[in-house]
């Protein structure tokens, strides 16, 4: 038998997984020849230097091949490797080998995928069923991973329990069913990730490790709880010991014990807190200390020894904390009750040694917008990153062949970044695994793909460029470039003459380049609210640590002050919102006591003082700055500014893309809009200061989308009063009395009113001044009902009040809880429907048609009755004062002055 020559070799490629397998299985090899290959699926580069040969030298197989030399081990993928390196060459005798071994392989595979069918069920399902389930069935998540698994992407197998699951448990009465049930639903989720892995729970071979993921129908990051190395018990760790390293393996059981522990007992582990992880294996008496300490638990010791009782236990602990966090929940899902679902997916190891990493990769830098960006950090848990625990490490190229040594698992991937920003409509941020098989395979993974939220210049910039490349359209430019992209690219700057006036305070780790502030410093939410509502003053906020939950008020803020390094989310928010942040300010010498800041020098800041953030300067002042026009405004503007070639290059940059955003708002036609809420944003964002443009616009796609304007007017939600109505007053008076006809006969319809009928959005229109030629159009039905609606609008108000502006879903809660007809509300002063009164409608047919109301006020009795009275008893004739209001009402309206004892 002839001797192999001596070959070495290394695979960069996508992760593997079974929906793949399965798609070739069906559709066969013609599927993934180069003009059919499904669009996210690059199969992967074999590098390879033969014996007595120095030169690396690349070929580029087929999947079937790549998935081949995966699943086999030793001299058979050797041999399969030099057979593929002949074919290449064109050798006749090893492609016919070649032939044998995949048409083997593929029978091998079909015989596979034949013989485990998959759970497919509306509790249990996966990537492969043939249904396509909604983000309150299987989450955002789960669609996001389920489309991109479908389109060829490279997510690792997972599995989902769908929001039934946890639907049914919380309406079953029974628990001791609901468990046995919930028992069933996840034995089989974790056979169909068997199946789909070749991996079995709590084997000594082969162990299936699992990630388990808790979603929501809305992509809320960091709120429910993600677990890692989920299923690594006491045999399984020796299973691990037998297939990696001994330190890789020691890790990935404590990861897990640590997260045992705390589910267990509700607190840290105080090892965890001792001891880096990468040092337990070092440290591996600690293991059997915290075993026992487990075991003290009463369902410490199974969980320890049973991979399905861990399980179970995460999956109950999930499960209690949905229950006990349905209010934050219901904020962030803006008021609709929603369950969660759970995906189960198999770990991608990315520790073990510098090959191996977690990440997020950026297809346009999140600052700049020029290049792509990684932030990473090697070796470690995705987790470190992801809650701020360990701020990454950033990089950026503009070449791929830059990364090609030091990141290639993602100089593989970086082709397929276009695709995803067509597929997306942006730039995209996707978060990822990068896993290394020691001596064969560098591999990509993807775990999370979202819209890319980027600073103002990044955000001009890559939006513009996108839509040169043709991977967006003019439309999708002007929703990218949000407000507060502009705010921060146009926003003041610092003079440089009032820095002397300021006390150096400290440094910290600035996440928004370019920006400056000065602002009022407080420490809690509640506080910060409290001084934007009063007082219109820019706040700063200033945490300790910032929870998943405070990102529903960052917007509202104009500065972040963290003490630890950040959430990525809340980063990402600062960043998407405009936001000057400075974070780890304790790694500066900076610490928090009680209302106040404090440096190393004992300088103290409290609480309601102000502070200047510059990013300049990369430093925290103490005091109030004054502030010039931007730099970029005088450059537009023609003022010769002093500048190094680098920022010379910058601003002509943004020019010439400032330039042509202009110009693609400015030709966006009609029939681009094609719905209200991209017609509000862009009346709110482009259109504001052109108001005859805007009108023309408004009432010309009004002509074309009439009924599509009322029924989603009838949807819209709390706290969109402000557009919904900036939108409205651009209307013609035909068009509003067109827009009441249709929407009061909808209502009266289907006995919509109030929350229900769009948020007491037609309220809000009535609350300022209608003519008479308006009120003219109506019947006394019609008048019944709108009247009606004023009166919930005014009592929608008196909620808000009582519970603050800010708290939408609270006033919601209110509303839902109080029941709206007990709420109660005076209706003082009519002058703004004394111009109904003027219509001289029939009061007595109103006020029958009161009686016929679904949802009707108390209140709209009393103010009919009031309407009804003689104009004497609403104005006083002979105080000038209150006579004057009435006068300037006719006048408007053109008609004659009302007597007393008119009515």
């Amino acid at each position: 038998m002839q001797k192999q020559p001596a070959i070495t070799y290394r695979i960069r490629g996508s992760y593997p997984n079974y929906y793949i397998l399965n798609l070739f299985v069906q559709k066969g090899w013609r599927e993934f020849e180069k003009d059919r290959e499904p669009e996210g699926n690059k199969p992967g580069t074999v590098i390879y230097t033969l014996e007595n040969e120095k030169e690396e030298k690349e070929i580029a197989p087929r999947w079937y091949d790549v998935y081949y030399m995966l699943r086999n081990t030793g001299e058979d993928v050797t041999r399969f490797l030099l057979l593929l390196i002949e074919e290449e060459k064109g050798n006749e005798v090893a492609k016919s080998s070649l032939e044998k071994i995949r048409k083997d392989f593929y029978v091998q595979c079909k015989k596979y995928v034949e013989s485990h069918p998959l759970h497919d069920t509306d509790k249990v399902t996966s990537a492969l069923s043939k249904e396509n389930y909604n983000v309150y069935e299987i989450s955002h998540k789960g669609v996001m991973l389920t489309d991109l698994m479908r389109a060829g992407y490279a997510v690792p197998d997972f599995t989902i329990l769908t929001s039934k699951v946890f639907e049914e448990a919380q309406k079953q009465q029974r628990e001791t069913e609901t468990q046995l049930r919930q028992r069933v639903y996840l034995k089989e989720a974790i056979q169909n990730l068997e199946i789909m892995t070749g991996c079995r729970l709590g084997a000594m071979r082969k162990p299936l490790i699992v990630a388990l993921r808790s979603t929501m129908p809305q992509y809320i990051p960091g709120l429910m709880p993600t677990i890692l190395n989920a299923g690594t018990t006491r045999s399984s760790y020796r299973g691990l010991l037998r297939d990696y390293k001994e330190n890789m393996a020691t890790r990935i059981y404590w990861n897990n014990l640590m997260n045992l522990y705390r589910m267990l007992f509700d607190k840290v582990c105080l090892y965890e807190t001792k001891i880096n992880e990468k040092e337990i294996g070092e440290c591996k008496e600690l293991i059997s200390v915290v075993e026992k300490e487990i075991e003290t638990h009463p369902k410490g010791k199974i969980i320890l020894e049973d991979a399905f009782e861990q399980l179970y236990a995460y999956f109950s602990y999930i499960r209690q904390f949905y229950q006990n966090n349905q209010d934050l929940l219901v904020t962030f899902m803006q008021g609709k009750l929603a369950y969660p679902s759970l995906i189960l997916q198999k770990m991608v190891w990315t520790i073990g040694d510098d090959y191996s990493y977690p990440g997020v990769l950026y297809s346009r830098h999140s600052r700049t917008g020029l290049g792509v960006q990684i932030e990473s950090y090697r070796d470690i848990f995705g987790e470190e990153i992801m809650t701020g625990n360990l701020s990454s490490e950033d990089y950026e190229y503009f070449d791929r062949a830059q990364i090609r040594k030091t990141f290639p698992a993602v100089y593989h991937f970086d082709p397929l970044l276009p695709k995803l920003e067509k597929r997306v409509g942006s730039p995209v941020t996707i978060e990822f695994g990068a896993e290394y098989i020691p001596d064969k395979a560098n591999l990509f993974a993807v775990l999370q793909i979202n819209e890319s939220e980027l600073t103002g210049r990044a955000a001009l910039l890559s939006s513009i460029q996108l839509y040169k490349q043709g991977l967006i359209s003019r439309e999708r430019v002007g929703e990218l470039v949000r407000p507060y992209h502009r705010r921060q690219i146009f926003s003041e700057r610092i003079d440089d003459s009032s820095l002397g006036s300021l006390k150096f305070f400290g440094k910290g780790v600035n996440v928004l380049p370019r920006s400056a502030v000065s602002a009022v410093l407080c420490f809690s939410t509640a506080k910060a609210l409290e001084i934007k509502r009063k007082n219109a003053t820019k706040v700063c906020l200033c945490k300790e640590r910032f929870l998943p939950e405070d990102t529903i008020v960052l917007s509202e803020m104009d500065a972040i002050i963290g003490m630890t390094p950040a959430a990525i989310h809340v980063v990402t928010a600062c960043r998407g919102y405009g936001i000057p942040a400075f974070l780890s300010l304790q790694k500066y010498g900076i610490r928090m006591e009680g209302q106040a800041l404090i440096n190393a020098e004992g300088m103290c800041i409290y609480e309601l003082d102000w502070v200047t953030l510059s990013s300049k300067t990369a430093s925290i002042y103490k005091g109030q700055a004054k502030f010039r026009r931007a730099r970029f405004s005088d450059y537009l503007s023609g003022v010769k500014l002093e500048m190094d070639e680098k920022e010379q290059k910058v601003f002509e940059q943004m020019k010439i893309a400032y330039e042509e955003y202009t110009k693609i708002i400015g030709t966006i036609a009609v029939p681009d809009i094609v719905d209200l809420n991209k017609l509000t944003r862009l009346i709110r964002n482009d259109l504001m200061k052109k108001p005859k443009e805007a009108r023309t616009f408004v009432n010309d796609w009004f002509d074309s989308n009439s009924d599509k304007y009322v029924c989603q007017l009838m949807e819209s939600t709390m706290g969109s009063h402000q557009d919904q109505y900036r939108v409205y007053d651009l209307l013609s008076l035909n068009r509003k009395i067109k827009i009441f006809h249709k929407a009061v006969d909808l209502c009266l319809s289907f006995h919509r009113s109030g929350l229900d009928a769009g948020s007491f959005m037609l309220g809000r229109f009535l609350a300022l001044p209608m003519s008479v030629e308006f009120w003219k159009e109506f019947s006394p039905l019609e008048i019944a009902f709108m009247l009606n609606e004023y009166v919930l609008y005014e009592k929608y108000l008196n909620v808000l009040y009582e519970v603050g502006e800010q708290q939408i879903n609270k006033a919601k809660a209110k509303i839902l809880g109080d029941e709206i007809n007990n709420i109660e509300t005076r209706i003082y002063n009519v002058d703004h429907l004394v111009s109904l009164k003027l219509s001289k409608p029939q009061w007595g047919l109103i006020a029958q048609s009161l009686c016929d109301l679904y949802n009707l006020q108390k209140d709209t009795l009393v103010l009919v009755e009031k309407l009804k009275r003689k104009y004497g008893q609403l104005f006083v004739y002979n105080q000038a004062w209150s006579l004057q209001k009435l006068q300037e009402i006719c006048q408007r309206e053109k008609c004659d002055l009302p007597s007393e004892e008119d009515s």
